[in-house]
């Protein structure tokens, strides 16, 4: 997972429904501007910052369920990202050492692990917990300690899983800090489940969608990528109606989140803009948009290396459609925070999308 930590110089842009802003890349000049036009936008919460962490895929899917909060019930919320964390770390470590297996034990996650996590331990407000206060690199520390630790408890013959969990409970209180088991909500005192229960989200309604073509389609499916450590499944599907999910999300006021590829030449933070690579391009023109995403998905020139949240599209003058993906680098990286997508680039780069399933044809829904 990426993070990102340098202060950008960028363009302001204004909340209207035409964007401008200069790019200077491979597939524009830099001499004048590309305009964008609005075509749809959800509602979302503020842009933050992950700041040198590893976390993207907590705070692309906390965004989401902010968004969905406001689109369910117009309540505005802020998650715990630290929660999330913590939690996360506890259940992989404890399954790390079950199974004896050292390196099972990986820092990054997906978007499945954050509900999973919402499942079974709730969530709390950010306010709960003071993540401006814990250091900045807070997260590889605790993934450092905790592999030490990991490891350690590996090299015994017999393991104690009570004294296991006791030593990776107090690593993360050390480093994170103690989680609330109790907090004020609404003038009154309640847990993390019950609070999220009163959100009124039900967390079946989220599955993850990919597009695979060694995969039948229809398929629950297993991606094989280094972060899907609690072996989430994934309904893989054809390339067009992929696509066409996004979209027609969108346009029914559900936004989502990506899952994808960012070391592409022409992924800039500092410009806000994501487009394909004249190679990249090549390879589509040759291969067909099917191919071309297998062959990069098995070359690992595509890999689950970023997570952001998609909350709207845009056209250029052209007509040719961007993806606008709240990112977690800061208001200072790209346009104030976001960055336009290019549909050629989602097209190639992304792995998969978690999405709500009310949001979709019915016959992904089955």
């Amino acid at each position: 997972m990426f993070s990102y930590y340098n202060r950008v110089t960028t363009l302001s842009v204004h909340s209207t429904l035409i964007v401008c802003f200069c790019l200077y890349t491979a597939c524009h000049s830099g001499k004048g501007h590309t305009e964008f036009s609005l075509i749809k936008e959800v509602e979302h919460t503020s842009v933050k910052n992950q700041g040198i962490s590893q976390n993207c895929w907590i705070y692309a899917t906390v965004s989401f369920l902010e968004s969905e909060c406001l689109r369910h019930n117009n309540l505005r919320n802020e998650f715990s990202v630290a929660y999330i964390l913590s939690n996360s770390y506890k259940l992989k470590a404890i399954q790390s050492i079950g199974k004896k297996c050292v390196e099972c034990f990986v820092i990054g996650g997906e978007a499945h692990d954050v509900i999973n996590v919402i499942r079974n331990k709730g969530i709390i407000p950010a306010k709960y917990i003071n993540e401006d206060s814990l250091d900045t690199n807070y997260d590889e520390y605790t993934y450092q300690c905790l592999s030490l630790f990991i490891k350690n408890s590996t090299c015994s013959t017999q393991i104690n899983m009570n004294q296991a969990t006791r030593g990776i409970d107090s690593i993360l209180e050390k480093n994170i800090g103690p989680l609330p088991i109790r907090f004020k909500y609404r003038n009154n005192e309640i847990n993390p489940i019950a609070y999220f229960g009163q959100l009124g989200l039900n967390l079946n309604d989220y599955i993850e969608l990919t597009s695979y073509s060694n995969y039948k389609s229809y398929s629950m499916v297993k991606l094989d990528i280094p972060d899907n450590w609690s072996s989430g499944y994934y309904v893989n599907l054809p390339y067009e109606e992929f696509l066409k999910s996004a979209y027609k999300a969108l346009d029914n006021g559900f936004s989502f989140v990506w899952d994808g590829d960012v070391s592409e030449e022409g992924f800039s933070i500092s410009q806000g803009i994501a487009i394909l690579s004249e190679d990249s391009q090549k390879l589509i023109i040759e291969h067909g948009i099917d191919s071309a995403r297998l062959i990069t998905f098995r070359n690992k020139t595509t890999t689950d290396n970023h997570l952001m949240h998609i909350i709207g599209y845009y056209k250029d003058r052209k007509g040719n459609k961007y993806f606008k993906a709240k990112n977690s680098y800061g208001t200072n990286s790209g346009i104030e925070g976001y960055i336009f997508m290019s549909e050629e680039y989602f097209s190639l780069k992304t792995i998969s999308i978690m999405i709500n399933k009310k949001s979709i044809p019915n016959k992904i829904d089955e």
